[in-house]
């Protein structure tokens, strides 16, 4: 599941669910696994060792118009609602494994602010009306700021509780990551439930992040 969090001033929300992969919300990439390694731009995150790749039709397409300069990048995110999606590993295989399960999902955005500021702003009262989406929701560190690989990047870890079958809810953690660039900015998303601690590999996913 994503959550499209990057209309704040709307107070709009978009939901996405894909094969009960959970990634909430707000990118030059490598796609790196199970899938042949293509420079598509010049970030770089590491694929846990065991985890899946997640190249579906929607997802291989996307990445094949990444293979472009800056006016065609433009040209792309205005045609696909300001959001590609680049990448997602999921600890298990979704053909296999119901419900919710531990991932991790890049997507590059459209950013209409002028400035790291304004970014900022935007991305707080997002990150905020969440609370009005999720039970249970809580902040679990920040709102704040962080360096990734040096580069400006508005951070928050959350939790709060999703049900999708007979069993009850489950508690679901998020880490969000949103790094700032001119016209564009990253999104890494890290998501884990409490019996399904993946908490000390998403540092490390997050240092190997190069931009």
């Amino acid at each position: 599941m994503l959550i499209d969090l990057r209309s704040p001033k709307k107070k709009t929300f978009k939901i996405y669910e894909e094969n009960s992969i959970i990634s909430s919300c707000p990118y030059r990439f490598t796609i790196m696994g199970d899938v042949e390694e293509k420079a598509i731009t010049d970030f770089h995150i590491d694929k846990p060792k065991g985890w899946v790749a997640n190249p579906n039709q929607k997802l291989k397409d996307n990445i094949e118009r990444l293979d472009m300069n800056e006016a065609r990048r433009k040209e792309i995110l205005e045609t696909h609602e300001g959001m590609i999606i680049l990448c997602a590993y999921t600890k298990y295989d979704p053909k296999s494994h119901a419900g919710l399960m531990p991932t991790i999902q890049v997507n590059m955005a459209k950013n209409t602010t002028k400035d790291y500021a304004n970014f900022k702003s935007d991305m707080l009262e997002s990150s905020k009306q969440m609370q009005n989406m999720f039970h249970g929701f809580k902040f679990l560190d920040g709102p704040k700021d962080i360096k990734v690989d040096g580069h400006k990047a508005f951070f928050f870890q959350s939790e709060f509780n999703l049900g999708f079958d007979d069993s009850g809810p489950s508690k679901v953690r998020s880490w969000t990551d949103a790094i700032y660039a001119d016209g564009y900015f990253y999104q890494i998303n890290f998501s884990d439930m409490e019996e399904d601690d993946c908490s000390e590999l998403f540092k490390k996913v997050l240092a190997s992040i190069r931009v």
